[in-house]
């Protein structure tokens, strides 16, 4: 068999084992997207038909779901509450594994926090939002979001919100490579060895 072919072959596959790794529903289906047609093209090249009926398939399903979803409009609500509420505790731990592998040194101890909000896609709770306010200040405790709506978008609308509410700057402490790049994206810079957000005004 031609060796660049085969390449090919394992490049098809290497998408298709790391779509299934990643926690976003959306990274998932357009990484496995691109794994299903490079699997299909090589399938047809070494004429294997049931693997480039399968390929076709999945490539087909996750297009579909792609254009499901993006016609879709997720509309954000929160809720404000003490940090010591038990929905609050409820939602931490049944998201206790996932909250210890993105936050390692979180202690889930809520004596340094004054105020939690619990963001909601529609009747779904999508994330929590932790931390103690001081002034038009803002440290953050957790700042964890589901990994079905781990896209962003629910920082974006609550850190919009916060802002409303008179909070000029955000601080985030450095945790896991994967948060770090996180709080990049967010805006986050880093100063004095935390990260710290300038949020807009309502009238900027």
């Amino acid at each position: 068999m031609n060796i660049y072919l085969e390449i090919f072959g394992y490049i098809g596959t290497a998408f298709v084992i790391t779509s299934m790794m990643m926690s976003s529903v959306l990274k998932l289906r357009l990484v496995n997207t691109v794994g299903s047609v490079i699997s299909m093209i090589y399938a047809i090249l070494c004429n294997t038909w049931p693997v480039v009926i399968l390929n076709f398939c999945l490539a087909a399903i996750n297009i579909y779901k792609l254009i499901a979803s993006s016609r879709v409009k997720v509309v954000f609500r929160h809720v404000t509450v003490k940090p010591e509420d038990e929905t609050v505790n409820y939602f931490i731990l049944n998201h206790r594994a996932d909250i210890e592998k993105i936050f390692p040194e979180y202690d889930f101890v809520m004596e340094n926090a004054n105020v939690a909000y619990l963001i909601y896609a529609g009747d779904e709770m999508a994330g929590v939002l932790i931390g103690k306010t001081e002034g038009d200040s803002m440290t953050v405790e957790l700042d964890y979001t589901t990994p079905k709506y781990r896209d962003r978008s629910v920082a974006a609308y609550m850190y919009d919100r916060i802002g409303c509410m008179g909070v000029k700057r955000v601080y985030q402490a450095l945790s896991t490579e994967q948060h770090n790049k996180y709080l990049d994206k967010m805006g986050f810079t880093l100063a004095d060895g935390v990260m710290v957000k300038e949020l807009k005004s309502p009238d900027a």
